[in-house]
């Protein structure tokens, strides 16, 4: 949930090629297919040291993360099997699969500056699909994200 890129979030997350932006509302409206419910909410940063997680409720510890972690600004969705119009759905060991509109979510395809190889394959992967994205090169430099790791 930033308003532009971060040195931070590309250092742990960039090796894997490339982020997908969105927005709250193209996230509830690439759901429209699916007819259960898809829950989510932005995590809640505590210091675990410092605070419990309340019991009695599992919903609790899966909407919070470690203050460590409060650079993320995460959005999370969770599929829970235990609302009432999920319940009818055999999640397996492997999951569910959610039917989501990739047109309606994604704005854009940013590629990361850690990225080693052309990204050629994902321009590819957004013709084959049809997807309607711009597919951008990060801002970020490759030595800036490596001399921000050196420094951690």
């Amino acid at each position: 949930m930033n308003d532009s890129e971060s040195y931070l979030m590309w250092k742990p997350y960039g090796d894997r090629g490339c982020a997908v932006q969105s927005t709250f509302e193209r996230i509830q409206i690439s759901f429209d297919q699916f007819e259960r419910e898809i829950l989510g909410g932005v995590i809640e940063y505590i210091d675990f040291s410092r605070e419990e997680i309340p019991v009695g409720n599992v919903f609790h510890a899966v909407i919070r993360k470690d203050l460590p972690y409060r650079d993320e600004r995460e959005f999370r969705l969770l599929f829970w099997q235990t609302g009432l119009s999920n319940q009818k759905i055999d999640a397996g060991p492997e999951g569910i699969k959610i039917k989501v509109e990739l047109n309606k979510l994604i704005d854009d395809i940013w590629i990361s500056p850690q990225l080693k190889k052309s990204p050629s394959e994902i321009k590819r992967l957004v013709e084959q699909k049809n997807l309607d994205c711009r597919v951008r090169s990060s801002a970020v430099r490759e030595a800036d994200v490596a001399h921000q790791s050196e420094a951690l």
